[in-house]
């Protein structure tokens, strides 16, 4: 008697779970939303390439301040004018990154991880 309990419990826990799995396959999601979500990914990965070069710009630009002898103070300038831009659209970068990021999340795109 019990035997046959334990079975049936077994047998029922097993068929539980494979149609959990199964309801996971066969979630339909909206192709507008994919759309979007793909969209929303895109526009993330450009910026964050966007940020990559700016940090390699501002890093080149420190190198080139180091370089430049004390007499040119016009090329310093310059350079020192260059990195204060250079600063103000990485931190404008950062900003745009961090709002993409919080729209993926707020959309509920699936399966994303950042």
């Amino acid at each position: 008697m019990t035997r046959c309990i334990i079975c049936v419990i077994l047998f029922s826990s097993a068929l539980a779970y494979t149609g959990a799995s199964n309801i996971q396959e066969a979630i339909i999601t909206d192709p507008s939303i994919s759309r979007r979500c793909e969209s929303l990914v895109d526009n993330r990965r450009r910026k964050v390439k966007h940020r990559q070069r700016l940090t390699y710009l501002n890093e080149r630009n420190k190198k080139l301040q180091k370089a430049t002898p004390v007499a040119k103070k016009s090329i310093r300038q310059k350079l020192i004018e260059n990195q204060k831009s250079i600063f103000k659209e990485l931190r404008l970068t950062n900003l745009r990154i961090q709002d993409i990021e919080e729209s993926i999340i707020r959309r509920g795109c699936p399966g994303i991880s950042l």
